[in-house]
């Protein structure tokens, strides 16, 4: 996964910082464990909760991020490469199966088509 400049800072502080257990893993809990897949779906609830989000799991932030990103950038190209899909029609059927509509069904217009009407 790529990594912008801010966010490698950030884990590099936190490698400094975190508390270390045997094994060297860099994500641990409040108590000093392995963050297991588990912990992962435990965290992803409370923060639902918290939020007062129904349905919080932790693939939802992937397809959060792919919707967002999509609408903020139109480029199928770009997300794919992000997203790590192997063709751009997987992001395509991805993006449809969250309900996004990227422009190509018959209702689509195109920008001067709805610039004029």
């Amino acid at each position: 996964m790529r990594l912008g400049r801010e966010m490698r800072k950030a884990l590099r502080e936190w490698v400094d910082i975190r508390p270390v257990i045997p094994g060297g893993w860099i994500w641990v809990t409040h108590r000093r464990t392995v963050f297991t897949k588990h912990s992962l779906w435990q965290w992803a609830k409370l923060l639902g909760k918290y939020a007062d989000v129904d349905n919080v799991h932790p693939h939802r932030f992937r397809h959060t991020f792919a919707v967002e990103f999509y609408e903020a950038h139109q480029n199928i190209k770009a997300l794919q490469h992000r997203l790590g899909h192997s063709s751009p029609s997987i992001t395509e059927r991805y993006l449809r199966s969250l309900g996004v509509d990227y422009g190509l069904d018959d209702s689509f217009t195109t920008p001067d088509e709805w610039l004029r009407g």
